[in-house]
Parts: structure tokens; C-alpha cells; sequence
């Protein structure tokens, strides 16, 4: 579950930070 958290959460983070796009 650590990785899967973590995974999911970078990725949240790094699209929010990447920029503010919704596709």
C-alpha cells in the first residue's frame, strides 16, 4: 500500500504542480 500511496500522491503533486490542467 506504501508504494501505491506514494505513486498516487507524487502524481497528484507533480500534475498540480506541473500545471493546472484537466484532461
Amino acid at each position: 500500500m506504501g508504494f501505491f500511496l506514494i505513486c498516487g500522491l507524487g502524481y497528484l503533486y507533480f500534475c498540480r504542480r506541473s500545471g493546472r490542467r484537466k484532461t
